[in-house]
């Protein structure tokens, strides 16, 4: 099995911790980096996300707002290759040192999770800490990922103001920081350790035979190309239509990233990716993780997911808006999903045994939601 796995130090050295002190430290600051990785990716949605749909910025817009030719031009051409650089920068990050791969990263995590967890430490007084940092790898490797995708796309088609340098800069510079977040949390728990520079670099150590070479390869151009297509498709289809719809890309993305994460390795090897003991639970966890996850998110977003459940305040045009300008309905109205939240299922089925007629959905904006015509977006 060592033969075939990643053998590494740092995998058993968090093992080590388990009867100290150390490990709650380690285990307390992944989860307040996890809260905060959270926190900030779904303000993100909320203020890059919510509180611009269903403004449209067309093609039609494009091609007939009042400035120089050259300008316009730049902005359709890096529409076609800024998803394409980014995806640049998820794989090598800002160098060329192999750990700064993104995706790469998340395939690690995983193999690393079966490594502690197939261990006699793991299967034994250590068992609470496998469930711990399986709840941690599943939101690093299925939630986070779902929502870098989602809001890249998003975040250039609102912020995008025509001053190129500086928007693709802003684009950058800010996931870049994301991409960051773990990498100086290791080194908070390596000074906090206080471990000398061998010791930083045996506890970072990854050495991995054959087959978890090809695992964490074919994963990475199972997020990759989905990533890429997926942007691709999303920076395209917000010129005709920036609708609240689009909301459903994150927990499809989850679904499809938590299938890519379990299902791969047993397609590429079988059972040997299932510790003895430890492996039915790694996966239930992972599994009840983005279950509970789901719920969560279903519970703080439903209004913006499911057309006609918070009418008036989110009306139905806001999912399938017009290809026109129009003003945000949401706009200084977030307390509109508190009533979903406190009553979820009466809503949910009044939702589902009413019909979706044009009066109560409101499926056609009203004049004063249009925008002026000399407006500037």
């Amino acid at each position: 099995c060592r033969c075939a796995w990643p053998v590494s130090q740092q995998g058993y050295y968090m093992l080590c911790w388990a009867s100290g002190f150390s490990k709650y430290v380690v285990i307390a600051w992944q989860w307040i980096v996890k809260i905060m990785e959270l926190l900030y990716m779904d303000t993100i949605v909320v203020q890059r996300f919510l509180s611009y749909a269903p403004n449209a910025r067309s093609w039609s817009y494009i091609a007939k707002q009042r400035a120089p030719v050259t300008p316009r031009i730049a902005e359709v051409f890096i529409m076609f290759v800024i998803t394409w650089l980014f995806l640049g920068n998820l794989y090598l990050g800002s160098g060329e040192g192999k750990n700064e791969n993104y995706f790469e990263s998340k395939s690690m995590n995983n193999i690393l999770l079966r490594s502690m967890a197939a261990r006699r430490e793991g299967r034994t007084y250590s068992y609470c800490v496998v469930v711990l940092w399986t709840v941690i790898i599943t939101i690093g490797s299925v939630v986070l990922p779902a929502y870098i995708i989602f809001m890249a796309p998003t975040i250039f088609f609102v912020v995008y103001s025509g001053e190129v340098l500086t928007d693709m800069a802003t684009l950058f510079l800010l996931f870049d920081y994301i991409l960051k977040w773990e990498q100086k949390s290791l080194y908070l728990i390596q000074f906090a350790a206080c471990l000398t520079a061998e010791q930083r670099v045996g506890t970072t150590t990854y050495v991995q035979g054959a087959r978890a070479t090809a695992e964490i390869r074919a994963q990475s151009f199972a997020y990759l190309w989905y990533g890429g297509i997926l942007m691709f498709v999303l920076i395209i289809s917000y010129h005709f239509r920036f609708g609240l719809i689009w909301m459903w890309i994150l927990p499809i993305s989850m679904v499809y990233f938590f299938i890519v994460t379990h299902a791969m390795p047993y397609c590429m090897h079988g059972w040997p990716i299932c510790p003895n003991d430890t492996g039915a639970c790694v996966f239930m966890t992972a599994l009840a993780t983005i279950i509970v996850f789901f719920l969560l998110f279903f519970l703080k977003h439903g209004c913006f997911l499911f057309p006609c459940l918070c009418v008036p305040d989110v009306p139905g045009w806001a999912f399938f808006p017009p290809n026109t300008a129009v003003w945000s309905p949401l706009r200084g109205v977030w307390d509109v999903n508190a009533g979903f939240f406190l009553h979820p299922f009466s809503r949910l089925w009044a939702w589902a045994t009413t019909p979706f007629d044009d009066e109560k959905c409101m499926w056609e904006p009203q004049p004063e939601n249009y925008k002026s015509q000399a407006f500037m977006w």
